[in-house]
C-alpha cells in the first residue's frame, strides 16, 4: 500500500490517547464536559479534534440517496461500542510541516493549487497511506475506521442524507 496516495487530502485522524473520562489535562484546552461536539487541542499536532460519543447508525446508503455505490446497499445497522476523538478539520499543511520537521520527514510533491506549501491552513495532500499512518502513529492515534468515519461524518443522526462531492462544489444530499 506504500504506493497509494489519498486523493485529495489526509482526511480526518482519529486521537485515542486523548482523555475520554471528561478530565482534560492542564496543558490542554476544552470544554470541561465531555459530551457530543466536545473540542480539545490535541498538544502533539496543535489541531482541534472533536469527542463522538457511542452510539448505533444505519451505515451505507441514506434512504432517498439515488446517487449509491452497489457496496452502499443495503444499509445496515452499525454500533460504535467506544467514544473516539476525530479531526475537527482535515490535517493542515503546517501541522504536517510540524511533523515532517520533527521525524526528520520530507515533505510530499507541491501541489499546484498550494505552490511552495505556503498556506499551512490548507489540508495536507499527496501523502500515501504510509505517511499518513505515521502522522497518525507520531500524533497519538490512527485513521478511522470506515464505521467511525460515517458516523461521525453524519453527526449521530440515525439515517440522515449523507455529503457529497459533486461538480461545482460539496452539496447535502437529499
Amino acid at each position: 500500500m506504500s504506493n497509494w496516495k489519498l486523493p485529495v487530502t489526509l482526511l480526518f485522524l482519529l486521537v485515542t490517547d486523548l482523555p475520554s473520562d471528561g478530565q482534560v489535562p492542564a496543558q490542554v484546552t476544552a470544554k470541561p464536559a465531555l459530551k457530543a461536539g466536545s473540542v480539545i487541542e490535541n498538544p502533539k499536532d496543535g489541531l482541534k479534534y472533536v469527542w463522538i460519543p457511542p452510539g448505533t447508525f444505519r451505515m451505507g446508503c441514506s434512504v432517498g440517496d439515488t446517487e449509491c455505490y452497489p457496496a452502499e446497499t443495503p444499509a445496515i445497522q452499525v454500533t460504535i461500542r467506544s467514544g473516539f476523538w476525530i479531526g475537527q478539520t482535515e490535517v493542515t499543511v503546517g501541522a504536517y510541516k510540524r511533523f515532517t520537521a520533527g521525524a526528520g520527514k520530507h515533505m510530499p510533491a507541491i501541489p499546484s493549487s498550494n505552490k511552495d506549501w505556503a498556506n499551512d491552513k490548507m489540508p495536507i495532500v499527496n501523502v500515501s497511506w504510509d505517511e499518513a499512518q505515521a502522522y497518525c502513529k507520531r500524533s497519538g492515534g490512527h485513521l478511522p475506521s470506515e464505521p467511525q468515519w460515517e458516523f461521525a461524518a453524519r453527526g449521530g443522526e440515525q439515517d440522515s442524507p449523507r455529503w457529497t462531492a459533486r461538480r461545482g462544489g460539496v452539496v447535502r444530499g437529499q
